[in-house]
C-alpha cells in the first residue's frame, strides 16, 4: 500500500496521520501541500480512516472553483470500480453498506467530489452502470417501503420469486437481463413485481 506523500496526483492512505504535527510546519510546505493534508483530513474525519484507507485518491486540480468544506487549491476524488458478478443483494449491499471496506456507492454518489469518481472510473461507462445498478436498489426500496416489509424481507422476495439464474426465463437468465426488464421503456415491468409481491410471504 502506498503512503500518503504531500504534493502527489495519486496517494493511498495507510492511516489516518495525514494533519499536521504543529503549526511549525505550515511555513515549509507549499499552499498546495497544505491544502492536500487539509483535504485528506477532512475525508479521515468524515468517513473513517479505514474506509478512506481502501481507496486510492486522485488530486484534482480546481482552479478557481471553491469547493465546499475544502479549499480552492482543489480536492481528492476517490478512485472505485464497481464490483463484477454481484447477485441482486451484492449490489443492495455495495450500493447501501460498500464492500471490502470502500465507501458505499450512496456515499459515492452523494459526496462532495460529485460525478468525479465516475469520470475517473471510466466516465459514461461507470455512470451508465450506476444508474442500471441504481434500477435494482430502488426496485429493493420500493418493496422495502410497503407496509410490514423491510429490505430483509425485499431481497427474500426477489431471490425466491425472481432466482438469478433461471433457465428457460429470458430476463432471469443473467443480472443484465434483470436490469433491461426493470428498465424497459413502454413496460410496466416494476409494477408487474410489486403486484406480485402481493402475494409473498
Amino acid at each position: 500500500m502506498q503512503t500518503y506523500n504531500p504534493g502527489i496526483e495519486y496517494c493511498q492512505p495507510e492511516s489516518v496521520s495525514t494533519s499536521l504535527s504543529s503549526e511549525s510546519q505550515l511555513p515549509s510546505l507549499t499552499p498546495l501541500e497544505v491544502a492536500q493534508f487539509s483535504g485528506m483530513q477532512f475525508l479521515t474525519d468524515t468517513y473513517g480512516a479505514e474506509r478512506v484507507g481502501c481507496h486510492q485518491w486522485k488530486w484534482i486540480s480546481l482552479g478557481r472553483q471553491v469547493v465546499e468544506s475544502q479549499n480552492e487549491q482543489g480536492q481528492w476524488v476517490p478512485v472505485y470500480e464497481f464490483k463484477k458478478n454481484l447477485d441482486i443483494q451484492g449490489i443492495w449491499m455495495e450500493w447501501m453498506v460498500g464492500m471490502d471496506g470502500c465507501l458505499s456507492v450512496d456515499v459515492l454518489e452523494a459526496g462532495p467530489w460529485q460525478a468525479k469518481w465516475k469520470s475517473l472510473a471510466g466516465g459514461k461507462r461507470i455512470a451508465t452502470e450506476a444508474c442500471r445498478r441504481k434500477a435494482v436498489v430502488s426496485l429493493i426500496q420500493k418493496l422495502a417501503a410497503k407496509v410490514n416489509w423491510n429490505v430483509d424481507l425485499a431481497l427474500r422476495f426477489l431471490a425466491e420469486r425472481y432466482p438469478i439464474p433461471t433457465r428457460g426465463v429470458t430476463h432471469l437468465r443473467t443480472m443484465r437481463a434483470f436490469i433491461d426488464y426493470l428498465q424497459a421503456k413502454g413496460q410496466n415491468h416494476v409494477d408487474e413485481i410489486m403486484n406480485a409481491s402481493f402475494s409473498f410471504p
